[in-house]
């Protein structure tokens, strides 16, 4: 072997190993949906009322809402809770548990901060069991947020006695809540939409660094190098071909949402486009020439279907004339 083809072969090798370690982070990124989280985050509203800065306690106790703003700067991803808390409790919660008496008054500061602590893990545990109920209504489409009633199983046993002296009280989900649940729906669909773009992107270039690996392995000299560079970005850009021309046929055939498509085709279809980019480019040329073909016959039929309403109308009215 001449030193030329020596060089050529340790130069694919190392663009080899490159591509394959880009890839395997990508893979990881969109598997976990760290990706989809890191491209969504600019775009995401900022949660309701939360402080930049970490407030002061009091010197005698934390109130409610200064240990619920210690915890939205721990969690960012929190509800605006205090809005429903302020239409079930007003003002209640925010002082709902104090200070013993002895202990306000004693010298002894470590008596002092153990209380500070217990009403601090009180108030957190009421936090966390509305975010995680919350969490869960907007994750099931099936919940309406606007009919949704406020159950008592939500609260510690502190705040469910506090229910159940305003039994006649219609405890519903807030405007602000149903407003958040809304967003995080959407939001969860957008997510789940990029993930899946990401996904196939990965696949289409994971099928061609396939297809090079073949290749260098068998010592051919056939493949160039610049397939080693461009063909996983060829694949990528089939696969996101598919997805777009998917996504296009998909909403000229059915009224269903985006997030409804099967996705397990796509899945194949964008392994296959690094694989056999020739036969997945002339698959895509043929799903988008149906597509177009589709789109132009219905639009047509829906002019054609104006023009006869509007010749109806004409005639109705000479006829009355």
């Amino acid at each position: 072997m001449s030193k030329q083809a020596a060089f050529s072969r340790l130069l694919r090798g190392f663009i080899l190993i490159v591509w394959i370690i880009v890839l395997s982070l990508l893979a990881y990124g969109s598997i976990s949906k760290h990706l989809a989280n890191l491209i969504l985050r600019e775009s995401r509203p900022e949660i309701l009322n939360r402080d930049k800065k970490k407030p002061e306690l009091d010197n005698n106790y934390p109130t409610g809402d200064q240990v619920l703003s210690e915890f939205r700067m721990n969690n960012p991803e929190v509800p605006p809770i205090d809005a429903l808390l302020d239409s079930i409790f007003p003002p209640t919660w925010v002082e709902a548990k104090k200070l013993e008496e002895d202990c306000m008054y004693e010298e002894d500061c470590m008596c002092i901060e153990g209380q500070r602590e217990s009403i601090t893990r009180f108030y957190e545990n009421l936090f966390l069991k509305i975010t995680r109920r919350l969490w869960s209504i907007a994750r099931d489409e099936s919940v309406d947020p606007k009919i949704e009633r406020i159950e008592k199983s939500m609260f510690p046993i502190e705040f469910q006695k506090l229910i159940e002296e305003n039994p006649e009280k219609d405890f519903k989900l807030p405007l602000e809540i149903q407003n958040w649940v809304v967003r995080e729906r959407k939001r969860f669909k957008k997510k789940s939409l990029v993930n899946t773009f990401l996904i196939l992107s990965v696949l289409g270039a994971f099928g061609a660094l396939i297809f090079l690996i073949r290749d260098y392995l068998s010592s051919s000299e056939k493949t160039k190098m610049s397939d080693y560079i461009f063909r996983p970005i060829l694949g990528i850009f089939l696969a996101m071909a598919i997805f777009i021309v998917d996504v296009f046929a998909h909403s000229i055939i059915s009224t269903s949402n985006i997030v409804q498509i099967r996705y397990e085709p796509l899945y194949v279809l964008a392994l296959a486009a690094g694989l056999l980019s020739e036969k997945v480019y002339n698959v895509i040329q043929r799903r988008a020439g149906a597509a177009i073909e589709q789109y132009e016959g219905d639009r047509t039929k829906g002019q054609k279907n104006n023009d006869n309403k509007v010749d109806s109308a004409d005639e109705k009215n000479s006829t009355a004339d």
